[in-house]
């Protein structure tokens, strides 16, 4: 009895620091583990955007407020386009330190996506060709990817 608790034990010991001794996998194939933050389900009269958004000048997080503001003339095609912004009352992101964000209970609309920095100096993110603004077309109910913006 006293030899086959004996054995077990070491059995259990040599499983332990095998274990214990094996390298984590991330470590292993130098992979890089990046938080990000949590994208909601969108409701039935709000929608969802979310993305990741990256300095050019220096590949981080730009040093500024990400906010929605609203095309206020979307509906009427004959109007030059007119972005209604508020620091208070726009849609505001959520970004973490990598340049995940996410717009969470956004109305039903088109916006333009906006940097803020205080106390006045706003930037919209212009589109592929820098010829307009980027537009996110907001539907209730839905989730919008807006993929990797660059921005100054």
């Amino acid at each position: 009895m006293k030899r086959s608790l004996r054995l077990l034990t070491f059995i259990v010991i040599v499983m332990l620091s095998l274990f214990a001794c094996t390298p984590n996998k991330d470590e292993d194939n130098n992979y890089i583990v990046i938080q990000s933050i949590e994208i909601p389900t969108p409701n039935a009269i709000t929608g969802v955007v979310y993305g990741k958004i990256i300095s050019n000048k220096t590949g981080g997080v730009p040093e500024a407020n990400l906010f929605l503001a609203k095309n206020i003339t979307a509906d009427q095609p004959n109007l030059p386009a007119m972005l209604s912004f508020s620091y208070q009352t726009s849609p505001r992101a959520n970004v973490d330190e990598y340049g995940n964000f996410c717009f969470a209970n956004v109305p039903e609309g088109i916006y333009a996506i906006t940097l803020w920095t205080p106390p006045n100096d706003t930037f919209f993110v212009p589109d592929e060709d820098e010829q307009d603004y980027l537009w996110v077309n907001v539907k209730a109910g839905s989730s919008i990817d807006m993929g990797e913006l660059m921005v100054p």
